[in-house]
């Protein structure tokens, strides 16, 4: 990739050449970044020197954004990408054009990621941020991303007393913190076990929200611990989006934690005896043998 080095001044760069890498020098440079940049080109620019503003024009149309610890990527409708190296050291104007002399919205690193979906940026790898969204005026618009979702569970069984954690995840990281219900119900697992109640559980329904620039959230379940002596007994946790679709459906086994079977002793004597025990009543006959 071919490097442009610029002055030491205080440049104003438009960059659109396809492989190249615009470096600033010792001065405070402005870089417009426009519709005009050539489509599926591939563009760097890297900047440590001086106070140092990219301007996202207003109109400029992007299809993704990807963010890292000190790098932001953005891919532009027409295919061009922009990768931005040391991003920290740059100030974000959005809707700003120095050629026009506009200003628009002005933002450190960390606010524009924030702008685009990314509350926080990540220690290590990359996020996906705010996509197929348009500069207007001084902010984004648009751009209503789609994501799918799937649900997990840390355990399909488990005793009374103890909580299921589920992980709802999205296929990448939301823009805007997101919320998704949940729902927890009886099940029989297929007529196996008795389905448990809605006095077996802490909680019927409820909610988990996808903070914006993360892709994850959990949420838990908590069987009731009693003193009833039962049998296994199932749950089924049941995940819907935001649009109300069914994300993922899970089945817990519960185990009983409360009383156990009582042993019973019975002392029969002569005649007719009738014993009450948990679960069924005796009848018992006893004779006396006469020798």
């Amino acid at each position: 990739m071919a490097t442009i080095n610029h002055s030491s001044g205080a440049d104003i760069i438009v960059p659109n050449n396809n492989g190249t890498t615009y470096r600033g020098l010792g001065g405070d440079d402005t870089y417009i970044l426009s519709n005009s940049i050539a489509a599926n080109a591939a563009i760097t620019i890297v900047d440590t020197s001086g106070s140092n503003t990219i301007q996202l024009v207003d109109g400029l149309s992007v299809a993704s954004t990807k963010f890292a610890a000190d790098a932001v990527q953005l891919t532009l409708s027409n295919g061009a990408v922009v990768t931005i190296n040391g991003a920290s050291n740059f100030d974000f104007d959005l809707g700003g054009n120095s050629t026009a002399g506009t200003t628009g919205s002005v933002s450190s690193f960390a606010g524009f990621a924030a702008g685009a979906g990314v509350s926080t940026l990540p220690a290590s790898g990359s996020v996906a941020g705010a996509s197929n969204v348009s500069v207007t005026g001084t902010s984004w618009s648009g751009g209503a991303a789609t994501y799918t979702y799937t649900v997990s569970s840390d355990a399909s069984q488990v005793t009374e007393g103890n909580a299921v954690t589920f992980t709802v995840s999205s296929s990448s990281a939301v823009a805007a913190d997101t919320s998704l219900t949940w729902t927890a119900i009886g099940s029989n697992n297929g007529s196996t076990v008795d389905k448990a109640t809605a006095a077996d559980l802490d909680a019927q329904s409820g909610s988990v929200t996808i903070p914006a620039g993360s892709s994850s959230a959990t949420f838990s379940v908590t069987p009731i611990a009693d003193g009833v002596a039962e049998g296994i007994e199932g749950i089924q946790v049941s995940v819907f989006s935001p649009e109300s679709a069914t994300v993922g459906t899970s089945t817990v086994l519960v185990n009983n934690a409360g009383a156990s079977s009582t042993a019973q002793t019975f002392t029969g004597t002569t005649g007719v005896n009738n014993f009450a025990g948990h679960l069924v009543t005796i009848h018992l006959v006893s004779q006396q043998l006469e020798h």
